[in-house]
């Protein structure tokens, strides 16, 4: 019997120092928050050849924009500015 007891008391002893490791206060509270995510800029050729825009159209793209090839944008702004480009009203005649 007398080591059921110590037994009891060890596990006590061990309980009790897990709980003070816990974090006190605020931080035991609030979950981490997680970094929003921020969207990576990448050079305008390598969104090209991601989204298989034909070499002809990426030029157009360029003259377009006015862009440089190695311009660092988002792909949001890739993908817009593309879109702009192909719906963009063409030729100068009449009505």
């Amino acid at each position: 019997m007398a080591t059921k007891t110590n037994a009891r008391k060890a596990q006590a002893t061990t309980d009790e120092s897990l709980e003070s490791s816990a974090p006190q206060g605020p931080e035991a509270t609030t979950p981490a928050m997680p970094e929003p995510a921020v969207p990576e800029l990448e050079s305008v050729s390598l969104l090209a050849e991601r989204h298989r825009v034909p070499g002809w159209q990426l030029a157009a793209l360029l003259r377009f924009t006015g862009w440089n090839d190695d311009k660092m944008i988002r792909d949001e702004a890739f993908r817009q500015a593309l879109a702009e480009l192909k719906s963009r009203r063409t030729g100068g005649g009449r009505r």
